[in-house]
C-alpha cells in the first residue's frame, strides 16, 4: 500500500510540473514576440532570438521532466517486483525454515530502503525543477530593465478589473505616466543614463504606490499603474503623490545629479468599459497634462479633465485673443488657447507609435484661412484676431475630447482625429466648413464671409508625424491652389477634392 501511494504521488507531481511547463512553453511561444522591446533596442530580430531560446528552454524542461517520471515509474515497478519475489518466498510452502522467513524480512528491508533512496532523490529533482519552472513563470511577467511588471501583466491586471468590475461591481482605475522630454534627456546625456532614469521611475512609483497599485511599465518611457477596487476621487492623491515621487529625488548618475518629472493621466473603469476604451481616458488625460505645461497630472471624469492637485492650472478650454507669436517648443498658442505645432506633432509622433500596439484608425485635417491678407488689411490686428477667433471657435464645435486640436500656422489650424478613417474625417471637414459659412463675423463693421481650405489624410503604415502632416499639407495646398474654400483628400496614393476627381 505505501509503495502505491508513493508511487501515485511521484505520478502526480510530475504530471503537475509536466503540466506547469508546458504553460511555460506555451507563454514564451505566446508572447515574447509581441513583448514591448526595451527602450533604446529596437532589433526584432534580437527579439525573435529571445523568443526561440525561450521555447528551447521549455522544451528543455518538459524532456527532464518526462525523463525523470520515466525513471521513477520504472524504480517503482522493479521495487514492486522485488516485494512480489519476497512475498512469493514466504508463500510458496507450509514449512518455512525461520532463516527464510529472516531473509526475506531482510531483503525486503533492503528493498524499501533502495527506493526510498530513489525517491528521495526524484523528490530533489522535483523541487529543481518547480524552481526552475517558477522562474520562468515570473521572468514572462517581468520587464528585465526595471524589474517591475511588465505590459504582458499589465494586460492581465486590466482583465482582472474589468471582471470584478462587471462579476462584482468593484471599481478600479488606471494612471499612465510618461517621463517628461525623455529623449531630450537621452539626446543629451546618452542612453544609459536613460536606463537609469527608467529604473528611477519605476523604484520611485513602486515605492509611492505601496500595495494599493500595480506598477508597470507600458513601453518606452511610458509607466502605468492599476489601482484594483479604487475609485477615482479616493486614490487621485495617492497617483499625484506617486507622480511627484519621479521628481522627488535626484539621480546620481557618472558623477553628475540628473532629474526629471512626469506628467499623468487617471480614468475610472466605466461599466461598459474595455480595455482600449479606459486606456484611452487615460491617454487623453496625459496629454491634458502635457498641453498644461507638464510636471503635472489629470483625472478624466468622463466629461472633462479635472487637476490632480487645486492649485494646478486646468487644460485650457477658453481662448485668450491677443495676436502674439508663440515661443519655439511652448506647448499652448496665447492667440487662440488651442496646442501649438511643436505640441501636435509630438502628440502625432506618439499617437502613431501607438497603432503599432493598437489597430485603429488617426486622421488628420490641416486648416487654412482664406486670404487672411484682406482680414489684416481691414482690420489690422482686430481683424486677424476676429478670424482666428472665429475659427478656433468653430473648431471647438467640431472635434471631440480624444481629438487635437492646435494652432498650425499664423493663419491655419491642424486636428487630429483619433479612431477617424477618412471619410469620417472628410464629415468633420464638412461640418467645419459648413459653420464657417453661416458665421459671418463682422469686419470694419460689415459681416464678412470667412472661407477656409482644408486638406485631410489618413495615417497609413510605416507613418510618423513629418509623413502624415505633409501629405496633410499637400491635399491642404491643393484646395487653396483652387480658388480656396474646398476640401482636398489625400488616400495615400493621390490627391482629391471631395465630390470631384482630379487628374
Amino acid at each position: 500500500m505505501t509503495t502505491l501511494i508513493l508511487e501515485t504521488a511521484i505520478a502526480l507531481t510530475a504530471a503537475s510540473a509536466g503540466a506547469a511547463a508546458g504553460w511555460c512553453f506555451r507563454k514564451a511561444r505566446e508572447g515574447d514576440v509581441n513583448e514591448q522591446p526595451e527602450r533604446n533596442v529596437n532589433n526584432r530580430d534580437g527579439l525573435e532570438q529571445e523568443a526561440q531560446n525561450n521555447r528551447q528552454a521549455a522544451k528543455d524542461l518538459l524532456s527532464q521532466v518526462h525523463g525523470l517520471t520515466t525513471k521513477v515509474a520504472s524504480q517503482v515497478g522493479e521495487h514492486n517486483l522485488r516485494v512480489q519475489a519476497i512475498n512469493e518466498q514466504l508463500t510458496s510452502g507450509d514449512n518455512v525454515e525461520v532463516s527464510a522467513v529472516t531473509e526475506a524480512i531482510n531483503r525486503l528491508v533492503e528493498a524499501n530502503a533502495w527506493m526510498q533512496q530513489q525517491l528521495d532523490s526524484a523528490h530533489c529533482k522535483l523541487e529543481s525543477q518547480a524552481r526552475l519552472i517558477e522562474s520562468h513563470v515570473n521572468e514572462a511577467r517581468t520587464d528585465a530593465l526595471t524589474g517591475i511588471a511588465n505590459r504582458r501583466a499589465f494586460d492581465e491586471e486590466m482583465q482582472r478589473c474589468l471582471t470584478a468590475l462587471r462579476l462584482e461591481r468593484d471599481p478600479a482605475c488606471v494612471m499612465m505616466i510618461d517621463v517628461d522630454h525623455f529623449k531630450k534627456f537621452n539626446d543629451t546625456h546618452g542612453h544609459k543614463a536613460g536606463d537609469e532614469v527608467l529604473r528611477h521611475v519605476a523604484a520611485a512609483l513602486k515605492q509611492a504606490a505601496g500595495s494599493t497599485g500595480i506598477v508597470c511599465r507600458y513601453g518606452g518611457e511610458e509607466f502605468a499603474v492599476v489601482f484594483p477596487k479604487q475609485q477615482a476621487t479616493t486614490v487621485v492623491q495617492l497617483a499625484e503623490r506617486c507622480r511627484a515621487a519621479i521628481g522627488a529625488q535626484s539621480i546620481n548618475y557618472d558623477g553628475q545629479q540628473l532629474q526629471v518629472h512626469a506628467s499623468a493621466g487617471l480614468a475610472e473603469f466605466a461599466a461598459r468599459d474595455t480595455m482600449e476604451t479606459v486606456l484611452e481616458r487615460a491617454d487623453e488625460a496625459l496629454y491634458a497634462s502635457k498641453r498644461g505645461g507638464r510636471n503635472n497630472g489629470h483625472v478624466h471624469d468622463g466629461k472633462a479633465f479635472v487637476p490632480f492637485v487645486n492649485n494646478t492650472p486646468p487644460a485650457p478650454s477658453a481662448p485668450e485673443m491677443k495676436t502674439t507669436t508663440s515661443q519655439p517648443g511652448s506647448l499652448i498658442d496665447p492667440a487662440t488657447g488651442l496646442s501649438t505645432r511643436d505640441a501636435l506633432r509630438e502628440d502625432l509622433q506618439r499617437r502613431l507609435a501607438g497603432l503599432q500596439r493598437e489597430v485603429q484608425p488617426l486622421s488628420l485635417l490641416v486648416i487654412q484661412i482664406d486670404r487672411m491678407k484682406d482680414w489684416q488689411a481691414k482690420g489690422g490686428d482686430d481683424g486677424e484676431s476676429l478670424a482666428l477667433r472665429t475659427v478656433s471657435l468653430a473648431l471647438r464645435g467640431i472635434h471631440r475630447n480624444m481629438d487635437h486640436a492646435a494652432r498650425f500656422d499664423h493663419d491655419a489650424f491642424a486636428v487630429a482625429l483619433n479612431g477617424a478613417n477618412l471619410p469620417l474625417a472628410v464629415e468633420v471637414a464638412q461640418r467645419l466648413k459648413n459653420s464657417l459659412q453661416s458665421a459671418r463675423p463682422k469686419l470694419a463693421g460689415q459681416p464678412t464671409p470667412l472661407t477656409l481650405s482644408i486638406g485631410v489624410c489618413e495615417a497609413v503604415s510605416g507613418d510618423d508625424a513629418a509623413k502624415l502632416i505633409l501629405r496633410a499639407q499637400s491635399a491642404q495646398n491643393t484646395a487653396a491652389n483652387l480658388g480656396g474654400n474646398q476640401i482636398s483628400m489625400h488616400d495615400g496614393n493621390r490627391i482629391s477634392l471631395v465630390e470631384e476627381v482630379l487628374c
